[in-house]
Formats: structure tokens, sequence, C-alpha cells
């Protein structure tokens, strides 16, 4: 497992360390952020509660990095991408990904608008390799920063739509500031 990985580990195991089993979440039990259903997944069982640090991170590796291509993205853009697929969802990350480089694409005059079905293939790495190839470090920022709006945009609908999820919001916030 790469550096850029451990260390994006590091950061959501402080949002997702242990076990919770909150009335709230639809996760259900979790520990380290791990469901009972991405443990099935994994190897056909449900005792997350035995579920070790170093297994999760394999089960992050293989569910979560490796499907979204992090490796492809500078470290942050990496992270944020990573963490928001945990907290999030996969599709729902690719998707903040996807709308960030539309948004940054000048009206279509870098490259043609992506289509945004929460898919990172081919033409959604080649936009952001031309972005970064057009100004590196300040085009990188913008892109993290698109994602990260999009992020505070995603929980604020999701608390729109089911109030009682309020109660995480905060800790949301945290994720993303």
């Amino acid at each position: 497992m790469s550096e850029a990985f451990n260390t994006a580990m590091e950061k959501t195991f402080i949002w997702e360390g242990g076990e919770s089993d909150h009335p709230d979440d639809s996760g259900g039990h979790t520990n380290f952020g791990i469901t009972w259903r991405t443990l099935k997944r994994w190897n056909d069982r449900t005792d997350v509660e035995n579920l070790t640090k170093e297994e999760a991170k394999k089960i992050y590796n293989a569910f979560y990095w490796v499907p979204l291509k992090c490796n492809k993205f500078k470290d942050f853009i990496a992270y944020e991408l990573f963490d928001a697929g945990v907290n999030c969802g996969m599709r729902t990350s690719s998707k903040f990904l996807q709308h960030a480089l539309n948004f940054l694409n000048l009206n279509g005059k870098l490259y043609p608008d992506l289509k945004v079905d929460g898919k990172i293939g081919d033409k959604t790495i080649n936009a952001y390799k031309v972005l970064i190839k057009r100004g590196n470090m300040h085009e990188a920022i913008f892109i993290y920063e698109a994602i990260k709006g999009e992020r505070y945009h995603y929980y604020r609908s999701v608390i729109w739509f089911k109030k009682k999820l309020e109660i995480f919001f905060r800790s949301w916030l945290r994720r993303i500031i």
C-alpha cells in the first residue's frame, strides 16, 4: 500500500475509528467505518466487532482507494476523493470530482463536459490531467476546493431531506474543513 494511502487512512481513521452503532446512522453497526455488509462482501462474515484495523485498511484499499483510482491524483485530492467515497459513497464521490472538473473547464474550452455518471474512467482522468498540466498546483487547489464545496452541498441536501441526520452535520463539516 502506498504512502499516500497510508496517510489518507490515518486521517480517515480519525472519523471512522472504533466501533459504532448509532440508531440514526444507516450504516448500522460498524467498526473502523466498515459496515457488516461491506465485511460480508470482503470475506463472507458479518462480525464487525472482531475487525482489526489492519484488515479495515485492506478493505478500504480494495473497495475504495483502488476503484476510485486515487493513485492518479495529487495526494490531497486523492484523500478528499477517498474520504468522500467512504462517507458519501463511491458513486457520489466520483460525481463530486466530475462536477468539479466540469465547473473548471472554462465552458468547454479546455475539454468537453464530462458525463456525470459516478464512474472515474479515462475521460475523467484525462480532464484532470489537462487541468494539472495547465496550472499544476493552482488548478489542483481549485479541484480540491470544488470537491469540498460539492461535499458541503451534499451534506446540506441530505439533512434537508432527513432532518434527523442533522446530528451528524458537525462531524461531516470537520471532515471537509
